[in-house]
Parts: structure tokens; sequence; C-alpha cells
């Protein structure tokens, strides 16, 4: 289920306490380069308090001929004073330029997910991506119908050796990749998640991406035995629109390039469904909300992000 989370941390750049505090330690301009900096703009603004008030002049057809030369340095002297050349460097866009440079050195590379990071990503996927993820948020998905379902992605990703995780300053996990290695056979075989005639929130989540995964083999050249999936992709709320998604998604693309197998996965949120078009994605196979229904005929999902449907989506090497 791969969904690239959206919070509400980013508009404007909004920052932490911790990055503010950050910023005046990153600005290391000398005093000399400074002073030089602060000449320049001060002598580039334009400081109307500084000059004369313009005044109308009479036409120059309306001047008697020996006034016309007084005249037309009059009206030099008014066009050499609305000359004036500017420096449009703006200081408030240089600011958050460092700042967004601060937060940029607060982000450790990303490294592959050990099974010692096993017990973190399940945290962080009860903190986040829990509350986060459209078709989550959408049925308040709570987390005793979740952990078992979480868990068992979790261990066989990681155990996959294809995953990755990103982790702030704190050291405290900020976004996942969670990527698996399976047949195409186990793909096509799975069975479906539930035939209770009660299911839970879980089980309609579950029976959503198993309806998506079932399109994946007829849409695979008879050759190809092996797929990567990408389980779960996610990032903090509190850290989105700072690039993560896209480091993920080139983790993701170069072990893909070198297993030198297909990739797939089920985009269930818009923002996913967006990146993942972006870094060329095929859309193999869709399922629109208005169209899964429960057993008394009512839509199952309302997502208040945008997100109406679910996709399949394949990268073949």
């Amino acid at each position: 289920m791969a969904s690239k989370t959206q919070g509400a941390a980013t508009g404007g750049v909004q920052l932490s306490a911790t990055a503010n505090q950050f910023v005046d330690k990153i600005v290391p301009f000398s005093k000399r380069g400074t002073s030089r900096r602060r000449r320049i703009v001060n002598s580039s603004r334009y400081h109307p308090e500084n000059e004369p008030e313009l005044t109308q002049l009479a036409l120059i057809k309306d001047t008697p001929p020996a006034e016309q030369t007084a005249l037309v340095v009059q009206e030099l002297n008014q066009l050499n004073q609305c000359q004036r050349i500017f420096d449009f460097y703006d200081p408030v866009a240089q600011l958050k330029s460092k700042e967004m440079a601060a937060l940029n050195e607060l982000i450790d590379e990303i490294t592959n997910a050990k099974e010692s990071d096993i017990d973190e990503i399940l945290h962080f996927l009860t903190q986040d991506f829990l509350y986060n993820e459209p078709l989550n948020r959408s049925l308040r998905l709570p987390w005793h119908e979740a952990s078992f379902f979480m868990r068992e992605i979790t261990q066989a990703s990681v155990s996959s050796g294809h995953s990755a995780i990103i982790r702030n300053d704190a050291g405290e996990i900020i976004a996942i990749g969670l990527n698996s290695v399976k047949s195409v056979k186990s793909v096509e075989n799975e069975a479906a998640p539930s035939n209770e005639k009660t299911p839970g929130q879980m089980d309609y989540i579950a029976n959503f991406l198993w309806q998506l995964d079932r399109k994946l083999a007829e849409n695979l050249p008879k050759d190809v035995d092996t797929v990567m999936k990408v389980e779960i992709m996610s990032v903090s709320s509190a850290w989105t629109r700072r690039g993560l998604a896209g480091k993920l998604m080139d983790f993701t693309i170069e072990r893909q390039k070198r297993l030198k197998i297909p990739i797939f996965t089920e985009c269930s949120a818009l923002a996913s469904q967006k990146l993942f078009a972006k870094y060329n994605f095929t859309l193999l196979f869709e399922i629109c909300h208005v169209n899964y229904l429960d057993l008394n005929g009512r839509r199952i999902f309302n997502c208040d992000d945008g997100t109406d449907r679910g996709q399949l989506v394949l990268k073949m090497p």
C-alpha cells in the first residue's frame, strides 16, 4: 500500500523550534562579507523619501522657443531620477532557503532497514501512517485491527533486504520504504483476506488491495517469475514536501535495477499516484471508490484528501 502521506506542516514552510535555532548557526558570512552585502542592498533599494517630488512639466510645443532648452534640461533631470538599478535580492526568500538547507542537514542519509529496526518501524506506523494514510483515516482504522497486517508486511519486507528508512538528527524514523521480493505465483495465488459476513475495517482495506493485485499476473510477460513490490512508502506528516519520498523512490528504483525485475505497487493515495506517475510507472488497473461497496451497497471509502480510487501500477526494468 504505497502511500506518501501529506501533512499540514509545510505550507509556508513552517519549521520546528529546533530548525529555527539551527538557522542562526548556518549563516557563516564573515563580518566583511556581511557589511558588503548590506551596502549593496541598501544602495540598490529605492528610497522615495530621499527624492524630490516629481512635478508635471509643460509640453514642449506649448513652450516659447527661448525656454525650450531649459525645459529639456528639466525633463532629463526627471528622467534620471526615475532610472534606478534594482537588486532583486530578497532577504526573506534567502532566509527560507537557509532554513530549508538547515532542515536538509537535520536529515541523515537513507539506510537499509534491518531486523533491529522493526519495532521502531512499527512505532512509526502506529504514530503516523495509521492516522494519515487516506484509507486508514477514512475508516478510522484502529491499531488492534491493523497490527497483525502491519507487522507481517514489515517483517517480510525487512527480511528481503531491500527496504529503507530515513531518520532525523534525533535518530527518529521520519520516512520508510518497505519493499518485498516475491514470486508472481505467490501474488497470483494469494487468498482473499476475508470471507466473513461482518468484515472489520482492516478487512475492507486488505480486500481492496487484493482486488488490485489480482490483475498483476495477466499484465506481465510470461517469462517473468519474480517481482518487487512496494508494500508501504510513507513520510511523516511533519516532514512532507522536503524530497524524502523522492529519496525513497530513488532507493527503490536503484534496487530494481540491481535485481533486474519488474516493480509494482497498489497506490492507495492520490499523492502516491502522482509520485509513481512522475517516475513513469504504468497504470495497469484501478478501482474507483464509488464502485467499492459494502454488503449493504454503501460506499466504503470517503477520503478527505481527494483520493477517489486505488491503482495498480508497474515499472519494468
